[in-house]
C-alpha cells in the first residue's frame, strides 16, 4: 500500500494479477475489510511505504500516520517500507 497526500493506491493480488485501488483515508478499513481472503496469502500482513513525490508533506505524513493506525488497529502486521 502507498501512502499519498490524498489517500492511498492499494494494489492486491489474486495468482499473479494485480488490482489497484485509489482510496480515500475515510474508506481504507472498509476496504481492507471488503477484500477476499485470497488477497491474503501470508495472513494478516500488509506493506506500508509513503510516496517520493511530495508537494504537502504534512498531508502524507498525516495520511501515513493514519494508515498505520488503522491497519494495527484491525490486528494487521505492518512492514513499513522505506521510498515509494
Amino acid at each position: 500500500m502507498l501512502a499519498l497526500e490524498t489517500g492511498y493506491d492499494v494494489t492486491t493480488f489474486v495468482g499473479s494479477e494485480p488490482k489497484r485501488a485509489s482510496v480515500r483515508p475515510a474508506d481504507l478499513a472498509k476496504y481492507l475489510e471488503s477484500l477476499p481472503m485470497q488477497v491474503w496469502p501470508l495472513g494478516p500482513m500488509i506493506e506500508l511505504t509513503q510516496t517520493d513525490v511530495v508537494r504537502d508533506a504534512s498531508a502524507l505524513y498525516r495520511n501515513f500516520s493514519s494508515a498505520q493506525q488503522i491497519l494495527r488497529s484491525m490486528g494487521l502486521e505492518v512492514q513499513v517500507r522505506p521510498g515509494g
